[in-house]
């Protein structure tokens, strides 16, 4: 039984092993943060480049106000930008019981399978591209002064509500990874 619970896992792992990275284009990749993700950007000749930022918050899940931690760091782990971008100012709760990150939400889906009921709201509802596109959203723009060639690291802290949408201009290839679980969104 153990050996066939590693080989489901193997097999569902695999198809994510041959990921390519994301080169950077006009529209951007979306994830929602839940804790957080960082972009490993690779800038080979050091030039100059901007991030931009579109924050979206669903003030669903949480109440009170959530902040999104933006830094940048350069190939030697010397920050470039360091910026808490405020709350939205809706910090009224629409959801009953508070979660605190995503093992609440998954609890709560697990919950409500366990006892019959479906859940009010599907997974992955939220992450649907035309319902994001309706959501209202606030723009950032870092811009990255030329310097050091190498791996840049752009860290987004924030909550299980915020969805970020990451560009990089001019065009460099990037990867993301989710911390300290998943990615979850469309890109």
């Amino acid at each position: 039984m153990k050996n066939l619970l590693s080989l489901l896992v193997l097999v569902v792992a695999c198809p994510s092993l041959d990921a390519q990275p994301k080169i950077a284009d006009h529209t951007g990749a979306t994830h929602r943060l839940y804790d957080g993700i960082t972009a490993f950007v690779v800038n080979a000749e050091g030039k100059e480049f901007s991030v931009t930022l579109d924050v979206q918050d669903l003030n669903f899940y949480e109440t009170g106000p959530r902040e999104v931690l933006v830094k940048i760091y350069d190939p030697d782990g010397r920050t470039v930008v360091r910026e808490v971008i405020p709350d939205d100012g809706i910090t009224s709760g629409a959801y009953q019981q508070a979660s605190a990150a995503f093992d609440h939400e998954a609890w709560y889906y697990v919950f409500c399978r366990a006892h019959g009921a479906p859940p009010m709201v599907r997974w992955s509802s939220f992450s649907e591209p035309k319902r994001l596109a309706a959501q209202a959203k606030r723009t950032f723009t870092y811009k990255v002064p030329a310097g050091k060639a190498g791996v840049y690291r752009v860290l987004l802290a924030g909550a299980t509500d915020h969805y970020a949408t990451l560009k990089v201009e001019p065009s460099l290839p990037y990867g993301i990874a989710g911390h300290p679980t998943f990615l979850h969104g469309h890109g």
